[in-house]
């Protein structure tokens, strides 16, 4: 392996102050004067493209197919790369027999990566890399003459989102001659129509059962939510066709594991069966059960087509309303300019001659949108598709000869029409509004067959955002962990009579205070009902701005007098206020809903106990709930995410780019935290130990002062692996202690994790800590193939930071 390449600007250490969501205060930090670039590198893409051997391979065919068509008909090939990151498709292009090649990248660190490893392949005299965006070149003075091929990827999941429309309209009218080759030259859109409470909740709360508030608010009611896109590995949804289950759960009989080998995929038993009126509904009819080999368990459906799809956020369920995804919009980045329109609408009624129909009865939720590229005029490289493995693109909609991948740079996009939810009936006409400027798109569905009654197709510009304040201040999967009903139960309808219970037992002898530390959190709406009779003030402060202000709102709407503090200065005041006029000995309550919009990580909502330790410094106060909290950690197998932080080698498509590796390297070591969050339901991967305790803090005697700060708990621990040189990552989540003794998992199994069994994670709230390991760690790991082998997992827990900081290493 090269040395260390010399790419990052030299610097020396900085002091900076900032703010830490942990413990609620700004504090001073040591950082290096290059931190901002050394961060972007880490959590840029590069990597996880230059793992997706199906772009990689599909890009080299179609930039081979081009030169050499050119050449066969002799013509002279100057190839401009736009963006080249690490030069990839330029050295493709010099490999191929191009003539001359420019390569443009703005992003500094990552140009002078580029020019290292174009020369350790031994292309430095026939790359020429310039160290400027494309928009900033100039034909006769960064580029001799203009370019007859560009080669590109300025890609994100919606497509357009990087400004690739802006890019390829510059291009065309300074940079390339009119009868240019685009590699890729076109991009096809996809869409289907999806009935998906699941999906549905991340973008609408549902209303709180006998809350007896205004929640929620009537302008969060009418508000048509977030204009972004909703990206995830579509993927990992599990599609519902003509099939229901009554029982909001799915049914499982493990007694039939045993012998599911014994039975092909298409048998099936047939049962008579009273199923327990659950949802109002008493079922009495043929339950059909498909065994289905390979897999743990055999679920059973109850067979009605045209029933709404049952509300179950742990499944993941969509419903597909069109009978295939519809090509509905082509982009064509070639020259000249006027083929690339950047602000663009149109009404969809049918598509090639055909009205666009349900295929089925349903509510329409969502719409899942997905691209396809033509890498090359003559078509005959196949396409890159961004179709789910699920879309069954064999059966019309697509390139058939393109292979849906995983990708992790690259998702299918989830949008919420503002017309939505739709009923639909099958059969039935509707038509989709498409419109995007030159970063974003925008749909709408519409159910009337009378399209001459509708308005005009509402451009994107003109698309309404969010007005609620909600959409901003809570992220999709908190709209999620809001809307499930084990969340609400747990966190609400359980817990504040346990809260009021122990509150009232102090009133006899004290005049007590509530504060609630939280940000956005419906727990003080339920208290202040509860305690109103009681006299009990209660404080809630959220420090962060757009929280406050949804707060604020909901609170004003609704009519409740809890006191709002966006700073623990002025809530030490409040308090101040409160002892002053307190005709008993004075007792402060603090409890949290562990949740912070600014926490990466299921632990760091932990600010609660640092707010608690500075009260304690004033005033006599317990801390009621949460009281302890605890790390789980589980050694995992990860079929794909892994890559993400994986080197790409020596042979990418035939080029060493290990330069790039250690750039990465470098810059991660200098600045990413030992844990990542991550979404874990989107992945699959299979448990290889047992679930360990690897942290266990108790909040129930306050921090110390701050000048004792410095203190470190240090925690070891063991994790006896399973197939110990399959290990990837270890995954990690939170459990809270809450007034009841029990524990509250937070990003953790929805069920009991079994070894070698793929982990059912939790699909709402925040996500779940994912710490990968490094190469030497692996392979020493893979060393111990076929043998007994222990994983230690060291806790350091830094109480100034308030962060725990992992280290792991092979017994």
């Amino acid at each position: 392996m090269s040395s260390s390449p010399d790419v990052l600007p030299k610097s020396t250490s900085t002091f900076v102050n900032q703010f830490n969501p942990r413990t609620g205060a700004n504090q001073w930090k040591i950082v290096n004067e290059d931190y901002d670039y050394q961060q972007e590198i880490a959590q840029s893409a590069y990597a996880d493209m230059l793992h997706d051997y199906d772009r990689n391979r599909r890009y080299h065919e179609a930039i081979r197919h081009v030169i050499s068509s050119m050449k066969s008909a002799g013509r002279d090939v100057h190839v401009l790369d736009i963006g080249t990151g690490t030069g990839l498709l330029s050295m493709m292009a010099v490999l191929a027999g191009a003539d001359t090649v420019i390569a443009c990248e703005a992003f500094e660190p990552v140009a002078q990566c580029a020019e290292k490893i174009i020369k350790a392949n031994g292309m430095g005299d026939k790359i020429n890399v310039i160290h400027k965006r494309s928009t900033e070149l100039a034909v006769g003075e960064d580029m001799p003459r203009k370019a007859n091929v560009l080669v590109a990827e300025l890609f994100d999941t919606e497509l357009i989102g990087e400004g690739a429309l802006r890019v390829y309209q510059h291009a065309a009218d300074h940079l390339l001659t009119p009868d240019a080759i685009l590699v890729p030259c076109k991009a096809r859109m996809y869409i289907q129509v999806l009935e998906s409470p699941f999906l549905w909740s991340h973008h609408s709360i549902e209303p709180f059962s006998g809350s007896g508030i205004a929640f929620p608010t009537e302008k969060m009611l009418s508000c048509h939510g977030s204009p972004s896109v909703f990206d995830l590995q579509a993927s990992l949804l599990k599609i519902v066709e003509g099939i229901i289950c009554f029982l909001g759960v799915l049914l499982v009989f493990n007694l039939f594991n045993k012998i599911v080998s014994s039975f092909h995929s298409s048998s099936k038993l047939v049962l008579k069966f009273f199923i327990y009126p659950l949802q109002k509904h008493n079922v009495m009819g043929i339950i059909t059960m498909w065994i289905v080999p390979n897999h743990a368990q055999t679920i059973l459906y109850f067979l009605k087509d045209d029933d709404p799809l049952t509300v179950d956020y742990d499944k993941v369920a969509i419903r597909c309303l069109l009978e295939k995804p519809l090509m509905f919009h082509e982009f064509n980045f070639a020259p000249p300019s006027s083929n690339i329109v950047l602000d663009f609408e149109k009404r969809l009624t049918e598509i090639d001659g055909q009205s666009i129909k349900a295929f089925r009865s349903g509510t329409a939720h969502a719409v899942l949108i997905w691209w396809e590229l033509q890498m090359e005029p003559s078509n005959q490289t196949p396409s890159i598709t961004m179709a789910p493995e699920n879309a069954r693109i064999g059966e019309g909609a697509g390139d058939l000869r393109a292979i849906p991948s995983w990708r992790e740079h690259w998702m299918q996009a989830v949008y919420f029409p503002r017309n939505c939810p739709l009923p639909l009936t099958a059969g039935q006409p509707f038509c989709i509004d498409f419109a995007h400027d030159d970063y974003s798109m925008h749909f709408d569905l519409h159910s009337t067959t009378n399209y001459y009654s509708l308005p005009p197709v509402l451009e994107r510009k003109s698309a309404p955002y969010c007005n609620c304040l909600a959409h901003a201040a809570w992220s999709r999967s908190r709209f999620a962990q809001l809307n499930h009903p084990q969340f609400r139960k747990q966190q609400y309808y359980d817990s504040v009579p346990h809260i009021v219970e122990e509150i009232s037992s102090l009133l006899h002898t004290s005049s007590v205070a509530l504060v609630v530390v939280s940000e956005a959190s419906l727990l003080p709406i339920y208290l202040h009902k509860a305690l109103s009779p009681k006299n009990v003030p209660i404080f809630h402060l959220d420090c962060f701005v757009l929280a406050e202000k949804l707060m604020n709102s909901i609170y004003q709407e609704s009519n409740i007098d809890v006191k709002l503090e966006t700073s623990i200065y002025d809530l030490m005041k409040s308090l101040e206020v409160f002892t002053s006029t307190a005709t008993k000995p004075v007792e402060i309550c603090i409890l949290s809903e562990p949740y912070s919009n600014e926490a990466f990580l299921p632990w760091n909502a932990i600010q609660f106990w640092y707010v608690y330790g500075q009260i304690a410094t004033k005033y006599p106060c317990r801390l009621i709930s949460p009281t302890a909290l605890r790390i789980q950690a589980v050694a995992m197998d990860f079929e794909h995410l892994w890559k993400i932080r994986a080197p790409v080698g020596n042979n990418v498509e035939g080029f060493d780019l290990t330069i790039f590796d250690e750039m990465i390297l470098s810059a991660a070591q200098a600045t990413d935290a030992t844990v990542e969050p991550h979404p874990l339901w989107q992945y699959t991967g299979k448990a290889r130990s047992n679930p360990v305790c690897v942290f266990e803090l108790s909040l129930i005697d306050p921090p110390k002062s701050p000048e004792a700060m410095s203190e470190h708990k240090i925690c070891n621990l063991t994790i006896s692996l399973a197939n110990p040189s399959s290990v990837n990552a270890v995954a990690m989540w939170a459990e809270w202690r809450t007034l009841d003794g029990s524990w509250y998992p937070v990003g953790g199994p929805l069920r009991p994790v079994e070894i070698n069994q793929e982990v059912d994670w939790c699909k709402v709230g925040p996500q779940t800590g994912v710490t990968f390991l490094k190469c030497a760690l692996k392979k020493e790991l893979e060393k111990r193939k076929g043998l007994t082998c222990k994983l230690n997992v060291e806790c350091d827990f830094d109480f100034y930071e308030g962060e725990p900081i992992f280290r792991l290493s092979v017994l």
